[in-house]
């Protein structure tokens, strides 16, 4: 499981003997995964790059709303169900 996290400085971390690995976003990182979630809408992301590369958005907190790129990509949810 990868993560970003601005509140968390880069490092690795374990819970429940699942390694969870922190690492810089960058359009090739977005680009080279099939999903991407947005579970906390922190402003500090640039949303605007993050549509523009992700394959695919699950954003669970409409971090999305304000971008200005076209949104085919970008789908709502919140709680296991999408809006």
């Amino acid at each position: 499981i990868r993560y970003r996290s601005p509140s968390r400085g880069l490092g690795d971390v374990y819970k429940r003997q699942t390694k969870y690995i922190t690492k810089k976003l960058t359009p090739a990182l977005l680009a080279r995964y099939e999903c991407t979630l947005i579970l906390t809408a922190h402003s500090t992301f640039d949303y605007d790059m993050i549509v523009k590369h992700a394959r695919v958005i699950l954003d669970t907190r409409n971090g999305t709303r304000d971008s200005t790129n076209k949104k085919q990509n970008v789908f709502f949810g919140k709680f296991g169900f999408l809006l």
